[in-house]
């Protein structure tokens, strides 16, 4: 059991021998010390999860950025905090906040464990989607692995925000904390979108391997979501990432397609990038093409190619490369968005 942070409660009604005792024990609890910032515990207040968000800063114009970032309603984020001045706070690690509804249709954030603050600054941080577990109980080393997509695996973080027991919304600096924060996370992987359309292939066309290789490719790293650093990587196996799973390509059409997604480790440089299928048909050569377009894979960047798959090999429509991960990332080459994801 975790040792989190609570309201110090006393009866209303104490006998002179228990108060005497309560005098000379100190009178706190060891959880009340705990939360206590040095000499007296001061101003308590609750650490209150105003919102959280997921998405990007995107570059509009030389020297300006805006946010693009999708309000969370639902799901669970994992928190920690840890003391500025060693002392003043016991380090909580991973504690779930969850998200619900409220009247009005705004959304509120709370925990079982909900962490509490004095006036000494503490450091908190935060991820999306929680998971339990020992592998998430480490803000320094979160870990990051190449993989198909899964939204339970599309991981986000929030850096380290300074905040005490002021009351109202923590500004980001140690002058400017508070007991309130919205969390507006990053995310950590780059998403490669692969959108496959038939070709002249006029029997069925279904995808048994998907093959990414490239002189650099990351297969796993550390991220420290404090600070937002990641660790030294560690490179694929054979500079391969592979991906066995049956794809049916529907039947040639103007628009019809098929989509694939993998969450790539980022890579700063990457060369000689290549992408091989495997179809399911016996005595089907496999299929390559080089991708010249990508030399990195960005964090919070999506890298969508558009892909038509012959008898012979692959042919690139197009390459996309946008920041933010909407909906717009996933469309056809005339704009239309009938792609199914598999």
């Amino acid at each position: 059991m975790k040792n989190r942070m609570k309201p110090l409660t006393l009866p209303l009604v104490m006998t002179f021998p228990l108060a005497m005792a309560a005098l000379l024990l100190g009178g706190c609890s060891s959880e009340e010390r705990e939360a206590s910032s040095a000499g007296s515990p001061g101003h308590r207040a609750a650490l209150e999860v105003l919102g959280a968000s997921q998405g990007e800063l995107q570059l509009t114009a030389p020297g300006t950025r805006a946010t693009s970032f999708t309000t969370l309603t639902s799901g669970e984020i994992g928190v920690f905090l840890n003391p500025k001045t060693l002392g003043d706070y016991t380090p909580q690690n991973n504690v779930k906040y969850t998200a619900s509804s409220v009247s009005g249709g705004s959304t509120v954030w709370t925990s079982s464990e909900a962490l509490f603050f004095t006036d000494a600054i503490a450091y908190v941080c935060a991820y999306h989607p929680y998971t339990a577990g020992s592998n998430y109980e480490n803000p320094t080393a979160m870990r990051l692995k190449t993989q198909e997509y899964s939204a339970a695996v599309d991981f986000s973080f929030a850096k380290n925000v300074p905040m005490n027991s002021t009351d109202g919304v923590a500004s980001g600096t140690e002058e400017g904390a508070g007991n309130q924060v919205v969390f507006k996370m990053s995310r950590a992987y780059a998403l490669l979108v692969l959108n496959f359309k038939r070709g002249n292939i006029k029997d069925g066309c279904t995808i048994a391997r998907i093959e990414v290789s490239a002189t650099g490719l990351n297969s796993e790293n550390t991220l420290n979501i404090s600070t937002g650093a990641y660790g030294p990587p560690a490179a694929s196996p054979d500079n391969k990432f592979i991906l066995d799973k049956e794809i049916t390509v529907p039947q040639n059409t103007s628009t019809a397609s098929v989509s694939q997604q993998i969450l790539m480790v980022p890579t700063a440089m990457l060369s000689n990038l290549k992408l091989t299928l495997k179809l399911k048909s016996a005595g089907s050569p496999a299929l390559g093409v080089k991708v010249t377009e990508i030399s990195k894979f960005e964090a919070g960047k999506r890298y969508t190619l558009n892909l038509t798959v012959n008898s012979t090999g692959i042919a690139i429509g197009s390459m996309q490369v946008t920041t933010g991960w909407d909906d717009d990332a996933l469309k056809n080459d005339d704009g239309s968005t009938d792609l199914v994801p598999v």
